[in-house]
Parts: C-alpha cells; structure tokens; sequence
C-alpha cells in the first residue's frame, strides 16, 4: 500500500454480496458541556459533604467520576413517577430524563424533587431540540470531564412526548431560580436551575 494512503475498515452486513459499510470505532466523540463545570462547583459548595442524585441511563464511569471529587451519589435510574427522596441532597443531575416523560408527571416529578435539595442546591437538565418530534434512541451521557460528554446510544428507539419550549421548561422548574441556559449548535439545550 502506498504510503500515506488513507484505509478505510468496513464490514459485510448480510454475509455475502450484501454491500459494505462503514463500522465505527470506539466511543462517540465527547462534545462540549458548557454547564456541567458550573453546576458540580455549586454542587459541592454548597453543603460540606455533598450529596447528588443522579437519574438517566445507568454509567458506571459517572458514578467513579463523581465520587473521585468527593461527591456521595444516589443514583436513582428513570423512573416515570416522582420518588419519596430523603432530603439533604446538593443537587441532581438529569440529563435527559425529563424530555422522556409526558408533561403531567414531569410537574409533578420536579415538585418532589424540589423536596429532596437543600436551599441553594442545583439541578442540571438536557432538552432536545424546541423542533423535537417522533422516536429517539435512548441514550446516556458519559462524563470525560467538566467540559466534555459524551453521547452514546444504549437500546431501542422511543418516542419523545413532546418539546419544551425555553420559557415551558422554566415554567416546568417554577420553585428553582434559573441560573444558566445553553443552546448548542444542534439545538439540544442545557439548563442549570438552583433551589432559591
């Protein structure tokens, strides 16, 4: 092969005949998270033992993550309906877990939530894109640090009930005060809220 020739690796779909496509190779690309630095510092300010909830998909690479700066962490999954949390936590992480319920139990989900956080405690929520319609794939976010994350596909698609427009969100968080909003190039949103 000529030097400096660039190869590309593919495999057969199908077995024999079928056509060859493209396998990609390693973790998706981390992408700027412009939100997650401020919100860990209010984190772990906040309290002198910090405590954090931590909803979405499971990543065991968060949770070594997390507690390698000190952080205790509960990690609580997706659940549909709102828990009974202890009170006391610094904060919660959501990712994506809000866009995956129907409006009605997200009112009700972040009311009980509110409960669980100690005055000044933060919350950190991902929305998909205002235009966000039909199927997505479940995914979860994998930490690579303060200022990066990664996206990476985890099962099925599933429909998304509904986009929330930047004002509904806030509306959705009315017991927290808005600290910092972000808006990606692709439309997804960060949002970081603080109990007042």
């Amino acid at each position: 092969m000529a030097a400096g020739l660039a190869t590309r690796m593919f495999r057969r779909e199908g077995g024999a005949g079928a056509p060859a496509t493209d396998t990609p190779k390693g973790p998706p690309p981390a992408v700027a998270c412009p939100l997650l630095r401020p919100f860990l510092k209010r984190v772990e300010r906040v309290q002198p033992s910090p405590s954090l909830l931590l909803f979405g998909e499971m990543c065991g690479a968060n949770v070594s993550f997390l507690g390698a700066r000190g952080l205790r962490i509960s990690v609580e999954g997706s659940p549909v309906e709102p828990q009974a949390y202890s009170s006391g936590f610094s904060g919660a992480l959501l990712w994506d877990h809000l866009s995956r319920l129907r409006p009605e139990a997200a009112v009700r989900w972040v009311a009980g939530l509110s409960d669980a956080l100690v005055q000044g405690g933060a919350v950190l929520a991902f929305f998909p894109p205002v235009n966000a319609t039909g199927d997505a794939t479940r995914s979860r976010f994998r930490i690579s640090s303060e200022e990066l994350v990664a996206r990476e596909p985890v099962g099925e698609r599933a429909p998304v009930p509904g986009s929330y427009q930047n004002r509904e969100i806030i509306r959705l968080f009315g017991a927290f005060n808005l600290d910092l909003l972000h808006t990606h190039r692709s439309g997804d949103r960060e949002v970081l809220f603080f109990k007042a």
